[in-house]
């Protein structure tokens, strides 16, 4: 409690007018007739009060006094005759005796004047206070912590006599929240949620969660949930839109998705680079957590990665480098991309002469030109008799821009010999391996059947001619292949006019 809570302090109100008394008293003695008042108090307008509800005795009050130098709405009471204590200097000579209703008004024991305005309940402003030991500017008190208005003001507040209009009211409250806080709020960046005001009569508690922004990051749900709201609030204040197209509601939520992703990555990038310096400067450890995963499992993880991957994977750690080296694994995947491998060792140099298949890490080393090796899927036939499904790869040869049809008819032949004068030069080369293991009967019937012919099948498909040969002395001279599968040769019907 303050000094001026203390009655029997001599700056409490009640010490104060027992003092005004006994100098009345005297003053009654010497003369029976009060001084005059002043003429320039006269005809002065009244500045707006304020209503209190905590003195339900203001209605018996009498009129106030005009006061000379107004506060911006409140209504201040005579000063004190001269010669009291703590009454200012220069308003001495406005001093006069105060009716005996407001001293008996001023009687009741009270800590502090309140003067607070006539306002919603739920959302009041923080009362105005000043202590009568401290004459020099009110001070406005919230909980928690002190405002200060910065306008000087000698005069103690009079009581409100009467309530304000409406408008008055609004304006009082719009003063007195225009103040200065003595802490600057933070410049904190992002979204900002203000929590819900309680009433007026919580604690000091509800007051913080008014005025304390609640920070949320963009990429989070209550963002995405604030903004969904504000939203259909819009939809909600504007009857007319619920007639029309929702189009508009599209296009939001379409930008609303994109900011958010945009906000994510961003965030996942800023915090992928704050880790990674800090791991350079030293403050951090790298992220250890796959050490604790058995050696099996880690392997049969690694099994579902593709070679990209993979090569991505060795690069992490020592023990991952061990595992992405794994032999299985890159087998495994050469031979998703062409079976052949696996039993056709003459394959091998058609895809790359300088890895030996014996050799060690032959898969790693060969997969790199199986992955970049054009290949198609056809369905072989002769006239009328389906053959087998094929997978052709592309060895050498002028790239295939267009692939190949999804049906191949053989519908001629030709002897083998004449293949070194009717293949062109920049015929494109391919590898057939049947599809399935069901389509390898056909296939090898069909190479069984061009051998014993000596011939080569040819099938036509517009301005492509499409040349199936089987292993002979072009393969072996030619090709530079002495395998036992069927090869084929792809080259325009007619050598194309190169533009002028």
């Amino acid at each position: 409690m303050t000094l001026a809570g203390n009655p029997y302090h001599e700056s409490h109100p009640t010490a104060i007018i027992d003092r005004t008394n006994e100098a009345r008293a005297e003053a009654g003695n010497e003369t029976n007739s009060d001084p005059p008042a002043d003429p320039t108090l006269t005809n002065l307008p009244l500045a707006p009060v304020a209503s209190n509800r905590r003195h339900p005795s203001r209605s018996s009050l009498p009129t106030p006094v005009p006061d000379p130098f107004p506060t911006t709405g409140f209504t201040a009471i005579r000063p004190r005759p001269e010669g009291l204590s703590g009454l200012p200097s220069d308003l001495a000579p406005l001093a006069a005796p105060a009716p005996e209703a407001i001293a008996s008004h001023f009687s009741q024991p009270s800590a502090s004047f309140s003067l607070t305005p006539r306002l919603n309940s739920r959302k009041r402003p923080a009362s105005l206070m000043m202590d009568l030991d401290k004459p020099g500017r009110p001070s406005q008190i919230a909980p928690d912590r002190e405002i200060q208005m910065n306008r000087p003001n000698h005069r103690i507040p009079r009581q409100p006599v009467h309530p304000l209009r409406h408008d008055d009211e609004l304006s009082t409250a719009q003063r007195l929240c225009d103040v200065t806080l003595d802490s600057p709020s933070s410049p904190g960046g992002g979204y900002k949620r203000m929590r819900s005001s309680a009433d007026s009569d919580a604690g000091s508690s509800s007051c913080k969660d008014m005025d304390d922004p609640e920070i949320m990051a963009p990429d989070s749900v209550p963002a995405l949930v604030m903004q969904l709201r504000q939203l259909l609030d819009y939809i909600a204040s504007k009857p007319s839109l619920q007639h029309g197209s929702a189009s508009f509601v599209r296009d939001y939520l379409r930008t609303m998705v994109l900011s958010n992703s945009y906000a994510a990555e961003k965030a996942i990038q800023e915090s992928n680079k704050e880790h990674k310096l800090e791991v350079y400067a030293g403050r951090r450890k790298p992220s250890e957590c796959f050490k604790f995963i058995p050696d099996e499992l880690a392997k049969h993880i690694f099994g579902f990665l593709e070679g990209k991957h993979l090569a991505r994977a060795r690069e992490v750690c020592h023990r991952w480098n061990d595992f992405a080296c794994e032999e299985p694994l890159w087998k495994s995947l050469c031979l998703k991309k062409w079976k052949a491998l696996e039993s056709d060792k003459d394959l091998w140099k058609l895809v790359d002469k300088d890895v030996d298949p014996e050799g060690p890490n032959c898969w790693r080393k060969i997969f790199p030109k199986v992955s970049n090796t054009s290949q198609w899927r056809c369905r072989l036939q002769k006239t009328g008799r389906f053959i087998c499904n094929l997978v052709a790869h592309q060895i050498s040869g002028t790239p295939l821009l267009g692939g190949l049809p999804e049906v191949l008819v053989v519908e001629r032949r030709f002897n083998i010999l004449h293949l070194q004068t009717f293949v062109r030069p920049d015929a494109s080369i391919l590898y057939f391996e049947p599809e399935l293991a069901s389509d390898r009967t056909g296939f090898d019937d069909f190479i069984d059947y061009l051998n014993k012919r000596t011939r080569a099948g040819l099938a036509l498909e517009g301005q492509l001619r499409f040349i199936f040969i089987p292993p002979c002395d072009y393969t072996r001279t030619q090709v530079e292949y002495p395998g036992q599968s069927l090869l084929g040769v792809v080259q325009h019907a007619y050598p194309l006019v190169p533009e002028l």
